[in-house]
């Protein structure tokens, strides 16, 4: 019996088959009736041997993850299951043609076409990235035009094959991904794939929308993993002239080797892609110039009347100094002169030293790399820290640093989380994306997408409590604009957590569990200023105020005997309170350590403990250094336009 007359009667009933629609290397695809809503379906069904070494359980299980995935550039799945021995899943059929099709017919696209496509494919990508699922295998054939508009198919089978099989499907002679469109690291196995590897993905399909060839090109899979790993493909503005400079960037940049190279997210590709920038100076009578990712000056015509961007950009110079919230080294007056520095300014710019502070104030670096860090959270073994990176256009992800080798890595790539927190056994960290927002928790080392703990309020600063004990989260009133409360939630009820110290008019914040759980730290502006305050958690009990007058940022030490704050002003104190609670609750003595000239926030706690409790992991902004900062001026810059592209500004005599 033939695989589809196999099928036909398996599925009677439910489906029925019309015709093979085509064959990939997991999977067969058929043209379907669902017989109980009167529709066509495509139905995907998985080879004989892949099916056998999935297992029908961990299919179904894995691909209900797809399942969930709701965008309009993306098809999930909207039934799977096994019949006859085949396992399947349906998805909505699309009337229209692969990228593949239209890419074989056309062979290249208008850049505007390209651009378009790939900014939609992008927009679901960081849709389906932000919620931990990694498409794995990107390709033309994977794309359907539907009325012109891209959609992304087949999350499920390598999502399910990679989850659920592991490396035991490389056994049955199949592979993930396919070499034109796979990543470096994906190509040689030998690191965790994520969301970085579908952006690579993304790029080499743009690129070949524009050039008509993927960036690697051979005769054999092996030569071009070959080239692949050792070969950077030429431009796209090569084949391309007409291509913008900010297109052939992204593209660039996207196509980078290593993921720590490439953009950090598939909305920053999308919007490097488009004409994206900072700073931007009208020029009369019809342009504007502006600040662009990678150092980059650009100019695109302008209309004032429709205050709309009328074409495509271009590069007037390079290696133009960028600082902290867009701002550009570049100056524009309206008679066509151009004044650009390169170079740095007289500040750091936002980078921190991470060094440790004994209780006695002596100071001594660590091997960890000079970065814009906002925290600094250490995992409980002491041997780690979390903490979020700034970049230069207020985006923000959380990284991982080993602190006796420095080793940094990155844990999340959606350029909108922060906030981290180790939880207690030190296996994971939680944080916020989108500050405050969803509250989302990620193994350490990374094994797989992070999981989603609570969407139920805009989660701030997080402490997570002991196993069996209560978390708590500084959160923005749901009730009274402009107040801050701390909520909490037993670990076993993540989920939903509930308010517990809301008073209305007044700011409560910084939350910090005591090591046991018994006790919470946090801050109050009851009074007109800012306090420490400890009390029962969840309660009953009275709350003790810690600091005499004005305090902030609550930190414990390990064994849970003291807690330490700083005080008000510049600088404040750092404080250690000696906590008690037999017989009462009391802070039973309050010793002055150090000035605290150190990196604060009004939003987070910066520093933390070591394990011991007699030291602490600060953040220091360096002393201020002063470089040569070099400026050009050219005096009608418009008339330069396409002659120098890539022509950094020579100082000035």
């Amino acid at each position: 019996m033939n695989p589809l007359t196999h099928l036909t009667t398996a599925l009677a009933g439910r489906y029925d088959l019309a015709r093979e629609l085509g064959e990939g290397g997991m999977a067969t695809v058929y043209l379907a009736r669902d017989v109980k809503h009167d529709r066509d379906v495509a139905i995907k069904v998985l080879k004989l041997e892949l099916g056998a070494v999935l297992g029908v359980e961990r299919f179904l299980s894995e691909i209900k993850v797809t399942a969930n995935l709701q965008h309009p550039n993306l098809l999930p799945p909207f039934d799977s299951g096994e019949a006859g021995g085949l396992l399947f899943y349906v998805m909505p059929f699309v009337e229209g043609e692969t990228l593949r099709a239209r890419l074989d017919r056309e062979k290249q696209l208008p850049v505007d076409e390209a651009v378009r496509i790939a900014t939609a494919i992008a927009g679901a990508l960081a849709y389906a990235h932000e919620r931990g699922v990694i498409h794995r295998d990107l390709k033309p054939e994977n794309i359907l035009l539907q009325a012109g508009q891209p959609v992304i198919a087949d999350f499920g089978i390598a999502l399910t094959v990679s989850n659920a099989g592991g490396a035991r499907v490389t056994q049955t002679g199949l592979s993930l991904g396919t070499p034109q469109y796979m990543s470096p690291e994906q190509a040689t196995g030998d690191r965790v794939i994520d969301a970085r590897s579908d952006l690579y993905s993304l790029a080499a399909m743009t690129y070949e929308m524009l050039v008509g060839d993927p960036p690697h090109v051979a005769s054999t899979a092996q030569a071009i993993v070959a080239k692949l790993l050792t070969e950077r493909p030429a431009s796209v503005q090569v084949a391309r002239p007409t291509v913008g400079d900010a297109v052939a960037y992204a593209i660039e940049r996207g196509l980078e080797k290593l993921p720590a190279d490439r953009w950090s997210g598939a909305a920053e590709f999308a919007e490097a892609l488009g004409l994206v920038g900072s700073n931007p100076q009208f020029v009369a009578p019809d342009r504007i110039v502006y600040g662009a990712p990678g150092n980059l000056v650009m100019t695109a015509p302008f209309s004032l009347r429709s205050r709309t961007v009328t074409g495509p950009g271009e590069r007037v110079a390079e290696g133009i100094w960028q600082g902290l919230g867009g701002a550009v080294g570049v100056a524009a007056s309206r008679n066509g002169v151009l004044a650009l520095q390169s170079g740095t300014v007289a500040f750091s710019g936002g980078d921190r030293d991470v060094i440790v502070v004994t209780e006695k104030g002596v100071e001594r670096p660590t091997v960890l790399p000079r970065r814009r860090w906002d925290q600094a959270r250490v995992s409980p073994d002491g041997k780690r820290m979390a903490g979020a990176i700034w970049k230069l256009d207020l985006q923000r992800d959380v990284w991982i640093s080993e602190l006796q080798s420095g080793i940094t890595e990155r844990l999340t790539t959606d350029s909108v989380s922060a906030l981290p927190a180790w939880t207690r056994d030190g296996q994971a960290v939680v944080y916020t994306r989108n500050v405050p927002g969803v509250m989302r928790l990620q193994s350490w080392p990374r094994n797989g997408g992070s999981t989603l703990i609570s969407d139920k309020a805009a989660f701030g600063s997080i402490s997570p409590g002991p196993a069996g004990g209560y978390w708590a989260f500084s959160v923005p009133s749901p009730n009274r604009a402009d107040d801050v409360d701390i909520w909490i939630a037993r670990d076993d009820s993540l989920p939903t957590p509930r308010p517990f110290i809301a008073t209305a008019g007044v700011d409560e914040v910084l939350p910090s569990v005591s090591p046991n759980g018994r006790l919470l730290a946090y801050v109050s502006a009851e009074g007109g200023q800012n306090n420490v305050y400890i009390q029962p958690i969840p309660g009953p009990g009275t709350r003790v105020r810690v600091s005499v007058d004005g305090g902030l940022d609550p930190a414990w030490s390990p064994d849970g005997t003291a807690l330490f704050y700083r005080t008000l002003g510049s600088p404040g104190t750092f404080m250690r309170a000696t906590i008690s609670d037999r017989p009462r609750l009391e802070a039973t003595r309050r010793d002055s350590l150090f000035p605290f000239v150190y990196s604060t926030s009004p939003n987070f706690v910066t520093y933390d403990v070591l394990p011991g409790g007699r030291e602490f992991l600060m953040l220091k902004q360096p002393q201020a250094e002063q470089r040569d900062a070099v400026v050009t001026v050219i005096v009608n810059w418009p008339a330069t336009l396409g002659r120098a592209r890539a022509v950094a500004p020579a100082p000035v005599p």
